[in-house]
């Protein structure tokens, strides 16, 4: 009998994998580690948490590489969860190659064990090349209790309602079951545009062609660079950590709630981030012509009728750079992904270029913060102008200069 399978009943293991969690819950992250690693020499298969330990407590830089190194041989002593986890590294292509056939191949085996972000993702991947099979793709995975699939599926009904008695039937019956769990609706997104984004791209995270409105500062308009699900699967996973959008200080050291910015934002926390929407985030990077590890937190965004965020620049002040990674350098590039149609209002708006572009499902729009030379464009003010009817969701990604992120 191999070492791998005597441990699987090696008391030990338990004891201090038990240990590692109560250590890392009282913040003691180096001796957390330590008993996380005595675990995995004795079950290769616990790597999976020690991975995960790595990943989202541990502050340096040796220790993305040793995650990887981790799920690997977790993987080698069978965990499909291990895979999950190497797949969701390899969208940063830093500590895990990026290839798509062992991605794809990795989170198929891990959602046929059951996981459901892994089940999720391919389900979000197969509703970008079909996007009329929504229902299909989201009913097994609301049917295992995932909520976030059930909030997608009620989406996907809403669409074919009217044309089918049976999802009309399937509708109410769902329905019913959310309000029991107290789950709010997502708001109806329909706009065509947000399907257009699937044409001539060889990979999930490759993009449409861009439209340049404007050079020097460079300001580009890629129509379909979402498609419909993926504006409401980024929706969906931010609607609960909704709270009142803040800014900061004239100072640039504080951050808090202005006139200005009258909006409501969730920012994604790495340790939140599934495969999915690390995969949306690497597709707007890459819009940028940048990398997943040069982004900052994602951050989801909601106006409401009359709210607004005025003329402002994204680059960051120094005493704000400052305090926020220095090291990665300013933010280069602003990526932001219209998620809906605006009924009126919400244009996002350049007055120093005389620009102003219209919000549409799926559409991103890039611009530069820096001139070539590394500093400030001051012509890159812009402002979100006032919604005067319906809402506008967006999606924000800032890209520094260099790696902000360790994968």
């Amino acid at each position: 009998m191999s070492q791998a399978q005597t441990a699987k009943t090696d008391p030990r293991v338990d004891a201090l994998a038990s240990e590692a969690r109560r250590l890392a819950q009282s913040g003691q992250t180096a001796l957390a580690l330590q008993s996380m690693r005595r675990a995995t020499l004795l079950d290769p298969k616990q790597g999976v948490e020690l991975a995960r330990m790595l990943m989202f407590l541990a502050d340096d830089a040796a220790a993305a590489a040793e995650a990887a190194h981790a799920l690997r041989e977790a993987e080698c002593a069978g965990s499909t969860a291990a895979g999950y986890w190497l797949a969701l590294l390899a969208l940063g292509d830093h500590v895990e190659p990026r290839r798509l056939d062992s991605i794809q191949q990795r989170l198929a085996l891990a959602a046929a064990e059951g996981l459901a972000p892994a089940a999720r993702a391919l389900a979000l991947l197969a509703a970008r090349e079909s996007p009329h099979a929504a229902v299909e793709h989201w009913a097994p995975l609301h049917a295992r209790g995932d909520v976030l699939a059930s909030l997608l599926l009620r989406e996907a009904l809403c669409d074919r309602a009217a044309q089918d008695r049976d999802h009309a039937a399937h509708l109410r019956v769902l329905d019913r079951h959310l309000e029991t769990l107290g789950l709010p609706r997502l708001p109806r997104i329909t706009s065509p545009q947000a399907n257009t984004g699937t044409q001539s791209v060889p990979t999930p995270w490759d993009c449409p062609a861009p439209m340049r409105l404007h050079h020097a500062p460079d300001v580009e308009v890629i129509d379909g660079l979402f498609g419909l699900e993926d504006c409401r699967y980024l929706i969906a996973a931010g609607l609960p950590h909704l709270r009142r959008s803040q800014v900061f200080d004239p100072s640039g050291e504080r951050k808090g709630t202005a006139p200005i910015r009258s909006s409501e934002d969730a920012s994604f926390d790495i340790s939140q981030e599934d495969f999915a929407l690390r995969l949306l985030q690497l597709r707007m990077a890459r819009a940028a012509h940048r990398e997943l590890v040069q982004g900052e937190p994602l951050i989801l965004l909601h106006y409401r009728p009359g709210q607004e965020y005025r003329p402002h620049r994204d680059y960051l002040a120094p005493s704000a750079l400052a305090t926020m990674r220095p090291e990665a350098g300013q933010r280069v590039r602003t990526v932001c992904v219209y998620l809906n149609a605006v009924e009126a209002g919400g244009e996002t708006e350049f007055p120093e270029l005389g620009l102003r572009i219209q919000p549409h499902g799926g559409r991103a729009l890039v611009f530069d913060n820096l001139r070539p030379d590394g500093s400030p464009e001051p012509s890159s003010l812009h402002a979100g102008l006032p919604v005067t009817r319906g809402e506008k969701w967006l999606a924000t990604l800032w890209l520094r200069q260099r790696a902000l992120r360790r994968y």
